[in-house]
């Protein structure tokens, strides 16, 4: 498997002909609170690309363990995120993840390095993710 970070700052994820030995996250999954846990391990996708919990380990595309292992070996990831576990992907290159310190959840994108843009409960996250980000029309 081979993740590639793109210009459009989406997480892709191509499988590699090349194979090789499955990764690991070193995040345990028992950091997690229980209202992610419970859509373990077949994850939680709530509208197409979206998906606030990420299948547990899948082969076919990231999961929580896939992406948490290859966003660590990243030369650009900050060190000040190391603790973060994370567990989601918005569709549109922001990634969920869980600050164990704080007990809340963030979102964050890539290209912001170590900054977060929002935190708070999971449920608060899920709910401005999926009422459009806080924007009214």
């Amino acid at each position: 498997m081979l993740l590639q970070w793109t210009r459009r700052s989406r997480l892709c994820l191509h499988l590699s002909a090349r194979g090789g030995a499955p990764l690991t996250s070193g995040v345990s999954m028992m950091n997690l609170p229980e209202e992610i846990t419970r859509h373990l391990p077949d994850g939680y996708q709530p509208k197409q690309g979206c998906w606030l919990v990420l299948p547990e380990t899948d082969k076919g595309r990231d999961g929580i363990a896939t992406l948490n292992s290859w966003l660590r070996t990243q030369d650009w990831y900050p060190q000040a995120l190391q603790a973060i576990a994370w567990f989601g992907d918005d569709g549109v290159g922001n990634l969920l993840g869980w600050n164990p310190g704080k007990s809340l959840a963030i979102l964050w994108n890539p290209e912001d390095g170590a900054s977060w843009w929002k935190e708070g409960s999971v449920a608060e996250l899920w709910q401005f993710i999926l009422g459009g980000y806080g924007k009214t029309c």
